[in-house]
């Protein structure tokens, strides 16, 4: 299950009202979350490893411990962030995306984090008593909402083209892309949206010379850029239906990229402007589903990039 979908499952107001119903109970302690890293050591002794940093982390030093103890309590905020966030979905995937971050910077992908769930269990039913299967079961589907983001970090080139080219999303993309197609200009425009929206992309661009927004429609060699990559997009979404067509043309997309030293995360700045594009472009009839869709396509991408680093 996507990330996406995980998120779906654990917004079911039974699911939320679980969650919030034992959250209740245990929120104002935050040495819960002290006790609950105290539980994970117990619990699944071989992720001290990742905690090193945190030096002695033994049952009888926990209480002595104040990079531990300063761990748990963020820990706990965190969790507190992520109950909060459960009536907006957007939210939600951002906070969760925002978490992930640091615990791939160190390696903690995401069997390492589902670790966290049996500790998580026995500290609920000490602080909530022995009768809350149920509510475990939910706090266990926000766990795999962190499980997914982190995964996606894992994923190569050919699971993120399967990804992409399963059947919602290519239709999600095709309905977005018949509306904006015709339209070449549309890749000048989605250029002027990234240096916008991302201004250190300027950086890469300085071949192509002012592209401050009142030189953009005089700048030939931007407005050359911009249709190319309108072009590529283009050559892109044909490809859906096949998907040794779609790497191959991705990776020679990739390759100019690559010369220049642009890697997947600084390819990866367009995908707001591209939401931003689609937006202004199909109005309503863009929803959050074709911007993540689009986004898949464009994490293929940054995958291919990603093999270069």
């Amino acid at each position: 299950m996507s990330v996406e979908d995980k998120i779906e499952e654990v917004t079911q107001p039974a699911n939320k009202n679980l969650i919030r119903s034992t959250w209740n109970v245990m929120a104002g302690d935050r040495g819960n979350g002290v006790e609950l890293m105290g539980l994970l050591f117990q619990r699944a002794p071989e992720s001290k490893i990742d905690f090193k940093r945190l030096g002695d982390v033994s049952a009888e030093n926990i209480k002595y411990n104040r990079k531990l103890n300063g761990h748990g309590i963020t820990l706990w905020y965190a969790l507190m962030n992520f109950v909060d966030q459960l009536d907006n979905k957007k939210n939600l995937e951002d906070v969760c995306r925002k978490f992930g971050v640091n615990h791939v910077t160190r390696g903690v992908l995401d069997v390492k984090f589902g670790w966290i769930k049996e500790p998580l269990a026995e500290l609920l039913r000490r602080k909530c008593g022995n009768d809350c299967d149920d509510a475990i079961q939910a706090w266990w589907k926000l766990i795999d909402v962190i499980c997914a983001v982190l995964k996606e970090h894992k994923m190569g080139v050919t699971e993120r083209i399967e990804e992409v080219t399963q059947p919602a999303n290519k239709g999600l993309i095709r309905e977005t892309w018949n509306i904006v197609a015709g339209d070449r200009k549309n890749g000048v425009e989605l250029m002027a949206l990234l240096f916008e929206m991302a201004p250190d992309s300027k950086k890469e661009f300085r071949r192509l010379g002012d592209v401050s927004p009142a030189n953009i429609p005089n700048n030939r060699k931007l407005n050359g850029h911009g249709i190319t990559l309108w072009y590529a997009l283009a050559n892109f979404v044909d490809q859906l239906d096949n998907k040794t067509d779609l790497e191959d043309v991705c990776r020679k997309f990739a390759v100019n990229h690559v010369l220049r030293g642009v890697l997947d995360v600084k390819f990866a700045w367009i995908k707001e402007p591209l939401a931003e594009l689609l937006k202004r472009k199909c109005g309503q009839r863009c929803t959050e589903k074709h911007v993540k869709a689009w986004w898949k396509l464009i994490d293929v991408v940054c995958a291919v990039l990603e093999e270069h680093k």
